[in-house]
């Protein structure tokens, strides 16, 4: 009896190895936080210049009448800055930080100037970026921001002028201001959304080529049915009661590639090889593994 074996311990490994796409578990991670944190400095950097726009807007109606929310909205981006500061203490700290920035922030906007500038709305948006921004292992802090700002939300509702009481401010500027708001905050909404998939659709697409890549790897090493197998997780201890084998290489091969190209030798082993497996599916044959110019 002719018995087929293959290592448990191998074969474990190159079953890990094809289910996760041939990623090493801790370099793999450090990608996640490296694109998350590119995410969120983003983020950071939108919010920073829609606090800047309002402050050129607030300057070119009128700074001496403005100047109170010129002064906030300087306050507020100084801390959505101080976000990436946060980072030295931990991806959660960051995250809360900002979500907090925009909890307070919008709060103020809206006591300033009153809910016809439409400042409170903002806080709608703040689980949803917050969320982006959390990383999987951090995804349950989103309820709590979420109730947060829903109830901030509600109360601001409740008890917010419906017009500025510390800025005198008409009607048209009202207007202004609001159109700006709900420009600045769908346009935010829709770039981060945008950014945060677009770097989600990169990785998979890097992910499922290096797995690609390693599936076919074994695949030239290994028969597909053993391969398969080692998908599943399956010790591979197959036993059969009769067994032929044939091992086929090429007689003076090793003189043949000195005279030759690389490119040209590359060639005509894969036309030979390509030959050789197509034969092996005629002939139900299995082709164990090429050995440089030998078939196993």
């Amino acid at each position: 009896m002719a018995v087929t074996q293959t290592n448990p311990g191998p074969s474990q490994n190159v079953g890990r190895l094809l289910q996760s796409g041939g990623k090493d578990a801790n370099s793999l991670e450090e990608r996640r936080m490296a694109r998350r944190r590119r995410i969120v400095t983003f983020v950071v950097a939108l919010s920073v210049f829609s606090c800047l726009f309002f402050v050129v807007l607030y300057s070119v109606l009128d700074a001496r009448r403005y100047w109170i929310a010129i002064l906030v909205n300087l306050a507020v981006g100084a801390s959505f800055a101080a976000t990436l500061l946060m980072r030295r203490v931990g991806p959660l700290a960051e995250v809360l930080w900002f979500a907090a920035t925009v909890i307070l922030g919008m709060s103020a906007f809206g006591y300033l100037l009153g809910k016809v500038s439409g400042s409170h709305l903002i806080l709608l948006s703040a689980p949803a970026i917050a969320m982006t921004l959390l990383s999987p292992r951090n995804w349950a802090w989103g309820w709590p921001i979420l109730v947060a700002a829903w109830g901030v939300f509600v109360v601001a509702n409740r008890v917010l002028p419906e017009f500025p009481s510390l800025i005198p401010m008409t009607a048209d500027e009202a207007q202004s201001i609001f159109l700006a708001t709900s420009a600045i905050t769908v346009g935010t909404s829709f770039l981060m959304v945008r950014r945060a998939l677009g770097t989600a659709y990169r990785a998979e697409v890097a992910m499922d080529d290096a797995y690609r890549g390693s599936e076919a790897l074994l695949t030239n090493v290994m028969p597909v049915s053993v391969v398969e197998r080692l998908k599943r997780g399956e010790t591979i201890a197959d036993s059969f009661d009769e067994v032929t084998v044939m091992f086929a290489d090429i007689v003076g091969f090793s003189a043949l590639a000195r005279d030759r190209q690389p490119a040209e030798m590359a060639a005509a082993l894969n036309r030979l090889f390509s030959e050789a497996d197509r034969l092996a599916v005629e002939f139900g044959c299995e082709k164990i593994k090429t050995i440089g110019d030998g078939l196993l």
